[in-house]
Formats: C-alpha cells, sequence, structure tokens
C-alpha cells in the first residue's frame, strides 16, 4: 500500500490502522462494522530528514559525480530541535542532485542552505583556507561540524587537505565556528563543490551514510 507523506509532516510516533475485509464499504472506513475480516492498529514512526543536493549521475563518485541520491548512499540527517545550521533546516523526500547545488535550497521556504558565509567559498586558490560555519546545538550532547571541499573537482573529498572537522558544544546558539582546509593543487579546475555536516555523531566523519540527527548543506565552490 503506498502512501505519499506530505513534506511539512511533523516527526515523530502516530498511528495507522489496516482492515481486511470482503465488505467494500465498512472495510474502508477508519471505525464501524464490516461484515467480516480483521483490523490491525500500529504505532509508526515519522521521519523528516534533510538530504544533500550535489551533482549525483551515477552510482559511486567521479568527476561532477558525488553520492547524494539516498539509493548511492547519500548523506541523510534525522532532522532534531535544537541542531541545525545558519537558521533552519528542511527536509526532502530524497537528495536533490543538482549542477548549481541549488536543488535542496528551491525545496521548503525560507531556503534553508544558510549556514556557511558565502564569502568563504568564492576565492579557495590559496591555503590554507578557513570557512565559517554558524551552527546551534541545544540537544543537551556535544556536536561536529564535518566539512569537506574538494579541492581538485576529482568527485571525492579523500584528498590530503579536503576535510576539517570542529566541535559545536552543547549551549551554542547562532554561533560561527571555523574549520581550515589545506591549500588547492596548482593547475586545480576554478570551479568545485563542497558539503558540510552537523551532527552529535562520535563517528568518523565522513561527506556519505546516515547521520542520527542534525543537518547538510551542499554548496559550488569558486
Amino acid at each position: 500500500l503506498p502512501f505519499s507523506k506530505p513534506l511539512n509532516t511533523p516527526s515523530g510516533p502516530t498511528f495507522a490502522r489496516f482492515r481486511l475485509s470482503t465488505d467494500s464499504v465498512g472495510a474502508c472506513a477508519v471505525a464501524g462494522l464490516a461484515s467480516n475480516g480483521e483490523v490491525e492498529d500500529y504505532v509508526v514512526d515519522v521521519r523528516r530528514i534533510d538530504l544533500g543536493d550535489l551533482p549525483d549521475t551515477g552510482a559511486g563518485s567521479g568527476s561532477g559525480n558525488y553520492q547524494t541520491l539516498i539509493a548511492d548512499g547519500g548523506p541523510q540527517h534525522d532532522i532534531v530541535p535544537g541542531l541545525f545550521m545558519g537558521a533552519s533546516v528542511d527536509n526532502e523526500a530524497d537528495g536533490q542532485p543538482s549542477v548549481n547545488a541549488d536543488g535542496d535550497d528551491a525545496i521548503g521556504t525560507p531556503d534553508d542552505e544558510d549556514g556557511v558565509n558565502l564569502t568563504d567559498l568564492d576565492d579557495i586558490q590559496a591555503g590554507p583556507h578557513t570557512v565559517r560555519v554558524t551552527a546551534t546545538n541545544t540537544t543537551g550532547n556535544a556536536a561536529r561540524i564535518c566539512g569537506f571541499i574538494d579541492l581538485n573537482a576529482d568527485g571525492d573529498f579523500s584528498d590530503a587537505g579536503e576535510s576539517a572537522s570542529v566541535p559545536v558544544p552543547n549551549g551554542s546558539s547562532n554561533l560561527q565556528f571555523p574549520l581550515v582546509f589545506g591549500p588547492v593543487e596548482p593547475g586545480s579546475p576554478l570551479s568545485s563543490y563542497a558539503r558540510f555536516r552537523l551532527s552529535t555523531a562520535s563517528t568518523p566523519c565522513s561527506p556519505a551514510g546516515a547521520e542520527a540527527d542534525g543537518e547538510v548543506e551542499d554548496y559550488v565552490v569558486r
């Protein structure tokens, strides 16, 4: 039975009912008598998830091809109160791949891709380079920002200097945190992509995969 969940559905537990009967009228009513069959009720958990929007043209990664879609192992974060970058976070049904890394920007109001200081992404031709990210963490637990910049535009974030992280202590409210990345290799393309993830996870930073909370934001780097 396929169900379509509106994007503004609140997260948390709710209830579901399923009825089986040859009575075509009674069985499809939420309540009331059906002439035969069975009814089963369940508690279900509704999830609101934030996903990325870097280009994802096929399985795995490569030049201009990053892990973004759920089926490709893209980043996903369950949205929880008190943990986000910038001013807000919104949810999507799946990753929103786009060449300009703005597929998520157009979903939800206002645009939630607002945590990174954009001027820090405008000129990353020299290094080391600092990118400032604004974040809030009032979850009661320590959090961290993991940042990734594809400095040589080869489609991954695994080269030297392409990842950085910074702690975000509990009680942080709209504070700015610096992440320091390495220098750009000579001859690297002038345009590439970046990804930033905030969560309370204690596992090693990764640009892909699911986290239990927080937010992911993707950007074009020029």
